[in-house]
């Protein structure tokens, strides 16, 4: 199982748990995580998990998809504590 566990704006330490595959993230009340925030775009990111291991797509959003400060082109894999941003919202990736 993995969450990603809001880390800015408030409220942090919001834990939104990845159940589905591929997990949509924006703002569109279909997105599997809502995010009603400042430059996040309707459907943002997804996520995936891909031989064992989760990874981000940025679904040419505007504002882009940054994992620990640097936008991504094309799929990143995710390390346990990376911190991937959507807009003006931080969450920390932590997989058990």
């Amino acid at each position: 199982m993995a969450v990603l566990k809001k880390v800015s704006p408030e409220p942090a330490g919001q834990l939104l748990e990845i159940k589905a595959d591929p997990f949509v993230i924006g703002r569109l009340q279909e997105c599997q995580v809502v995010l009603d925030s400042t430059g996040v775009s309707r459907k943002h990111a997804e996520m995936r998990q891909s031989a064992g291991e989760y990874v981000v797509i940025d679904l040419d959003s505007t504002n882009g998809t940054l994992v620990n400060g640097i936008r991504i082109t094309g799929q990143q894999r995710l390390n346990e504590g990376d911190i991937i941003s959507f807009g003006s919202t931080h969450v920390r990736f932590e997989a058990s």
